[in-house]
């Protein structure tokens, strides 16, 4: 935890925490960054590409120019992207500042909701590129669970960067012992007892709470075990059905450009 006033925080602030988590990883393995806008920094890319040799998916903002070999510079927001068109542009550079490329981008307008993205990739954009990123949206689910669907960590109405530091440490240990137990829940298929919803709709650690709670006051068996399966959810929450219906029916138009010499 820090201190500060602004969702952009410097890169030179936070280099030294992803330089200790990439020590922590397994060696050999694959990693993809996913980061919001506060996040759109050319430092913070080049390091992840040529220092970490991570993979990333970066949200950079609308007003971002970016420079087309033979082409020139142009602004994101002056491309006119209208609901379910997806443009995609291949090996640019970003930031007039200190222009850093060779990236690629993929730009949509969301037929539902009209929102706009731009997302930054280190490679080949494709529409594979927003269904990456969108992966980053669950940590709104996370969030939830640490506050008032869970922990209720706002509640604490703690002003130390230290002792929250100290307290979303003990927080992040229950997490993970709790999802651990709602996943082995639904595994064993005692989800219902726990989740009414005839599809997942509680997240796995509210899952694995109400099992822990049942466990003091029903003498259910908590499961010794501790897995956390890393693969394709066989079983993903769903808020609900008609939600659910509106993303299937996403259809897109593309458009790609690539300025590779």
């Amino acid at each position: 935890m820090i201190r500060h006033g602004s969702s952009s925080v410097q890169f030179s602030v936070y280099q030294a925490l992803l330089k200790r988590a990439a020590r922590l990883l397994p060696a050999g393995v694959s990693v993809c960054f996913l980061a919001d806008r506060g996040f759109a920094d050319i430092q913070l890319m080049r390091y992840l590409r040529d220092e970490l040799k991570w993979h990333f998916r970066i949200r950079v903002k609308s007003n971002a120019w970016i420079e087309r070999p033979a082409k020139g510079w142009k602004q994101l927001n002056q491309y006119p992207l209208v609901g379910g068109e997806v443009v995609l542009l291949q090996a640019v550079k970003l930031t007039k500042t200190h222009a850093f490329g060779s990236l690629n981008l993929a730009m949509g307008r969301n037929p539902i909701g009209r929102q706009v993205w731009f997302v930054a990739t280190d490679e080949p954009a494709s529409l594979l590129t927003f269904q990456e990123y969108g992966r980053r949206c669950q940590i709104a689910a996370e969030l939830l669970d640490e506050k008032s669907n869970g922990f209720q960590l706002e509640c604490s109405e703690i002003r130390s960067a230290i002792a929250l530091s100290r307290l979303c440490f003990v927080l992040a240990v229950a997490t993970l012992l709790l999802t651990v137990q709602g996943q082995q829940v639904v595994t064993a298929g005692k989800r219902r007892w726990v989740d009414a919803h005839w599809q997942r709709g509680n997240s796995y650690l509210r899952i694995g709470w109400n099992w822990v709670k049942g466990g003091l006051h029903q003498e259910w068996r908590l499961f010794p075990s501790l897995s956390l399966r890393g693969q394709a959810d066989p079983h993903p929450a769903v808020a609900s059905k008609k939600q659910t219906q509106k993303q299937l029916e996403r259809e897109f138009t593309v458009k790609s450009f690539s300025y590779a010499s």
